[in-house]
Parts: structure tokens; C-alpha cells; sequence
């Protein structure tokens, strides 16, 4: 063999690794996709809980200042 028949067949065997070596990329790259839209959902559905828990909140303050205004109300007309 001559050397640039060598050359030639080291060239070949790199760009076989090559090939390989993308073919792993892009699964990798797939899997990190996959990873990530389930993450994006995942944060989406914690700030859904996040906002009714607000507004869960929200209700409990108004609920508990109406019915401590009521209760001063009616102590106030009781013991003038």
C-alpha cells in the first residue's frame, strides 16, 4: 500500500467515527429535547398551582376581613 492509499483509509475511518459520533449526537440532542418540553410543562403546571393558591389566598383575607368587620359591627351596636 501506498501512502496515500493509507491516508486515504485513515480519512475514510474518520469520517466513519464521525458519522457515528453525530448519529449519538443527535439522540442525545433528542432525549435533551424531550427533557426539556417535559420540564416546560412540568414549571407551566407548578405555576398554575402557584396562581390558584393565590387566589385561594386572595379569598381567605377577604373572607376573614368581612367576617371580622362583622364581628366589630355587631360588638360595636352590643356595647355602645
Amino acid at each position: 500500500m501506498t501512502e496515500s492509499d493509507e491516508r486515504v483509509q485513515k480519512l475514510e475511518a474518520e469520517v466513519t467515527n464521525l458519522r457515528i459520533s453525530n448519529a449519538t449526537l443527535s439522540v442525545a440532542v433528542e432525549h435533551l429535547a424531550t427533557a426539556v418540553k417535559g420540564l416546560t410543562e412540568t414549571v407551566q403546571v407548578l405555576r398554575d398551582t402557584l396562581n390558584q393558591g393565590r387566589g385561594a389566598l386572595w379569598l381567605a383575607l377577604l373572607a376573614g376581613g368581612s367576617v371580622s368587620a362583622l364581628f366589630i359591627t355587631i360588638f360595636r351596636k352590643l356595647f355602645p
